[in-house]
């Protein structure tokens, strides 16, 4: 169920399943407040690609996205207050290919911090941003457990199509 707002510059992309191009996605979403993300004063964004495709045929999560301690000021929508934990990656599936691009954003307790298992791990994604290998095989489920937010829903989510562009 697609609860979470979303949205590219000013297209704003529900429900769930909604499909988008490669050239709406290269700054980070816009995540919006809706009734069913609980209240918070903080909150966890993270995006990932649930079906790229490795050099073997098999698939990999990718990790695209992290971004800790966004907050809405009444108006809305989420807006970051500090660097990006896991700088944001678009999507960029292969041409004609469509990928799926899972986007939660979860409330943070309020002693909420990046488990330390994630801390190196994340300073090696910040060191090479580009590299798609360093992003891969990323528990997302794993990462929010281990974040005190469990996998139960209780945060906005979205699940979006991308299909690659061909140039």
């Amino acid at each position: 169920m697609f609860n979470q707002t979303l949205a590219y510059f000013d297209t704003v992309l529900m429900p769930c399943n909604t499909s988008t191009s490669t050239a709406m996605t290269y700054l980070p979403p816009i995540l919006g407040l809706t009734p069913n993300l609980p209240s918070s004063p903080a909150y966890l964004g993270l995006m990932g690609d649930l079906s790229h495709k490795l050099a073997n045929g098999s698939y990999s999560t990718l990790l695209l996205w992290v971004q800790s301690n966004l907050k809405s000021f009444g108006q809305g929508f989420l807006v970051p207050t500090a660097a990006e934990d896991v700088p944001y990656m678009p999507p960029n599936p292969p041409c004609g290919e469509t990928h799926y691009y899972v986007i939660v954003a979860y409330p943070e307790p309020e002693d909420f911090s990046i488990p330390s298992d994630y801390i190196q791990y994340f300073a090696n994604v910040r060191a090479d941003p580009g590299n798609v290998e360093v992003r891969l095989n990323s528990d997302i489920p794993k990462l929010l457990e281990d974040a005190g937010l469990g996998v139960d829903g209780l945060g906005g989510h979205g699940l979006i199509r991308v299909t690659g562009d061909c140039w």
